[in-house]
């Protein structure tokens, strides 16, 4: 991309000025790091990614790696998002660009879409089940796991990053409804 079409990532959302909400669970914001989308056709072009992530590009449906700092959640058969720290984003994409040059690939920088927020504590997940239809029982939605739904009416990629604390993802216009229904839950408890 020409260095005089790169935009900087949008400097606040709806919820910048919120506080954290804390009761039966926590509610945190959660902006220290970028998106990229990843399509990937194929195992070559997923090989190449996971080299240049320096984590694996999760095969199986609805899970996540992450290496400590780049985490990659599936989304879909040929369809990753990858998250970093936005300083090193710029270098993370062109290594991937790099790396899957001439393959049927492609990598998006994506990081103005979404807000991210983290709702952590024993009552997350009773908060989380009161407007998710996901079967949300560690038996089938546990660390290591992450799924496209909605909350109420918002639409969410939801991740169990602990047994107790999950990162949400959700459009940046909708940020403030899904915060305030967040943070409502909470304090009804």
């Amino acid at each position: 991309m020409p260095k005089d079409m790169v935009f900087a990532p949008v400097a606040r959302s709806l919820i910048t000025g919120k506080s954290p909400v804390a009761g039966t669970a926590s509610l945190n914001q959660s902006e220290e790091f970028g998106t990229l989308n990843l399509r990937l056709a194929d195992e070559t072009a997923r090989a190449a990614a996971a080299k240049a992530l320096g984590v694996a590009v999760p095969k199986t449906a609805n899970t996540f790696a992450s290496n400590g700092s780049v985490t990659v959640l599936w989304l879909g058969p040929d369809e990753w998002m990858a998250q970093a720290p936005r300083d090193t984003l710029a270098d993370l994409q062109a290594a991937l660009e790099a790396a899957l040059s001439g393959q049927h690939a492609a990598v998006t920088e994506v990081s103005d879409h979404s807000v991210a927020m983290v709702l952590s504590g024993a009552g997350a997940r009773r908060i989380l089940e009161k407007g998710c239809p996901l079967d949300l029982h560690p038996r089938t939605f546990s660390t290591g796991h992450c799924a496209q739904s909605h909350f109420l009416q918002a639409v969410i990629l939801l991740a169990q990053l602990d047994q107790d604390r999950y990162l949400l993802r959700v459009r940046r216009s909708m940020s403030e409804y899904l915060w305030d229904a967040l943070a409502d839950a909470i304090a009804k408890g």
